[in-house]
């Protein structure tokens, strides 16, 4: 048992972050008291936090490369399997009743997609509108469900749907 130094309630020494350095091997804070006092930290130098990771981010291009190259190749049946799952959620959603001109509109979309990339020097991404595997709602593959959208706009959603029951 150990006294935190900041909340000074006597808690067990799990309750502790591990310290060498110390006499009994733990930090003189709990962990909700470290986790509280971190939090604190990052909020009045949030500002330095974005400026340090960007540069970090900025400067290790090639490492983050070669890093999530490697994890690929080290999980490459969990990413197929992941690709295959959604491509048969894609074809459950897309539904029997759907036209022929339909399906072209479909194909005309993903080559705007295309189009609008290239000619912005942009990556964009056809997005669903409602999600094909959303956590309230599940959408339909179908042409009114598509939107061309920049990546990262698409990718800031997190495969989320804004309706009035998630407000």
């Amino acid at each position: 048992m150990r006294t935190c130094s900041k909340c000074k309630i006597l808690k067990s020494l799990d309750s502790f972050y591990k310290d060498k350095s110390k006499k009994d091997g733990c930090t003189s804070y709990c962990k909700v008291c470290s986790a509280n006092r971190s939090s604190l930290h990052y909020k009045n130098n949030k500002e330095e936090y974005i400026k340090r990771t960007s540069q970090w981010y900025a400067n290790n291009k090639e490492y983050r490369q070669a890093y999530r190259r490697k994890h690929y190749l080290d999980n490459k049946g969990a990413y197929n399997a992941s690709v295959a799952l959604r491509r048969s959620v894609k074809l459950k959603a897309t539904p029997s009743w759907l036209t022929q001109a339909q399906l072209n509109d479909i194909t005309k979309i993903y080559k705007a997609c295309t189009r609008v990339s290239e000619s912005t020097g942009k990556t964009h991404h056809v997005d669903h509108i409602v999600p094909l595997q959303g956590h309230n709602v599940c959408g339909l593959h179908v042409p009114w469900n598509l939107a061309i959208l920049p990546a990262s706009m698409n990718l800031s959603k997190h495969n989320k749907h804004n309706s009035w029951n998630d407000e």
